[in-house]
């Protein structure tokens, strides 16, 4: 008679062995955690490769000083310097800055106002990071016929940008004048808009820079009569970026920086290829660019950023001034002031 616990033991084979259960488990709970840190490392790295790959994104309009960016990208100086960037083009500076205050950029090019006016209304705080150029003569008032100063503005209207440095320009020309801001009447027009809101009569005067200002006077519709070039050294274009992206994406700004300083370097030793590229995006010509560059503009190097942005640098001073005039004309009108608004990035 067979044993009742032979009819309920398995039969095997003599080579074949049996693995418990509880082992099998085991093995299966190792293998499963094994695929899972795959896995989860596989994620982490592609997601290390997506943030490594996100391009910089700069917002920019057209002004000849800014245009050195695009003369980097298109002679692949961003990419050497090992830094992925998408700029934005776009038609104001007051465009620039709200597409900065919308997330859309990571930074922009502007001038101080617009950096002042995006700090007290944006909860991104725009830093200085680098000084482009100061205008010598290229930002101006431009009247229509029989207007012959700025003092004969009194009682008329006068065209500006909203939000954007047409304000400040406009107020230290009627300062200057012995005139107040209530003493006008501004108009706010689109940049683009000015030309033929001169041409009409809609306006007696605008507040304009290249190219715009060129297509004006050109066209014979518009004189000036105030330039940047009696407010020497206040009119200061600057690229600015988002301070969390400062402390985060450091050595990415820095390496804008390296590439914007080496498209300078490369249109000083190759002019009039540089110019042409430079003109394009501007629609004028090659010696409209170079002209306007070089009569209403002064350029800034690598060599002259820590006179305006150390310690003790002149462009505290700009960005005081800036802030009382802002002020008085109720561009500005919060608890927010200019103080935090000057970075050093490191590894430039």
């Amino acid at each position: 008679m067979t044993d009742r616990t032979d009819l309920t033991r398995p039969q095997t084979a003599d080579n074949e062995r049996i693995v418990p259960r509880s082992t099998l488990s085991g093995i299966a709970a190792i293998t499963s955690l094994l695929l899972a840190v795959v896995c989860v490392g596989s994620l982490l790295w592609r997601g290390v490769g997506q943030a490594r790959s996100e391009p910089l994104r700069v917002a920019i309009n057209p002004w000849p000083g800014y245009e050195f960016a695009t003369l980097a990208r298109e002679k692949g100086f961003f990419a050497e310097e090992g830094v992925d960037v998408r700029l934005l083009e776009l038609s104001s500076l007051g465009d620039c800055r709200r597409a900065f205050e919308r997330g859309q950029a990571d930074g922009f090019f502007g001038t101080v106002t617009e950096v002042l006016e995006s700090r007290e209304q944006s909860t991104r705080l725009a830093q200085i990071s680098m000084v482009v150029d100061f205008s010598d003569g290229a930002d101006v008032v431009l009247a229509g016929p029989g207007i012959d100063g700025v003092s004969v503005l009194a009682g008329k209207k006068v065209g500006i940008e909203n939000g954007s440095l047409n304000a400040f320009v406009l107020s230290r020309a009627l300062e200057q004048s012995g005139l107040a801001w209530e003493d006008v009447e501004v108009v706010h027009l689109a940049s683009i808009d000015m030309p033929k809101a001169l041409a009409s009569g809609e306006v007696a005067a605008v507040v304009t820079y290249p190219p715009m200002s060129l297509e004006i006077q050109r066209t014979g519709t518009g004189h000036a009569i105030f330039t940047s070039q009696s407010i020497p050294g206040e009119v200061v274009d600057v690229l600015s970026f988002d301070e969390k992206t400062l402390r985060t994406r450091g050595k990415d700004v820095a390496a804008f920086h390296r590439a914007f300083h080496r498209a300078q370097d490369y249109a000083a030793e190759h002019p009039e290829e540089s110019y042409r590229i430079m003109a394009a995006r501007q629609r004028i010509t090659s010696e409209e660019f170079r002209q306007a560059l070089t009569d209403g503009i002064r350029m800034l190097g690598r060599q002259d950023q820590q006179a305006f942005l150390g310690p003790r640098g002149s462009l505290r001073e700009v960005v005081a001034t800036t802030d009382r005039v802002l002020r008085q004309v109720g561009q500005l009108s919060g608890t927010a002031d200019g103080k935090n608004a000057i970075a050093a990035v490191e590894g430039d």
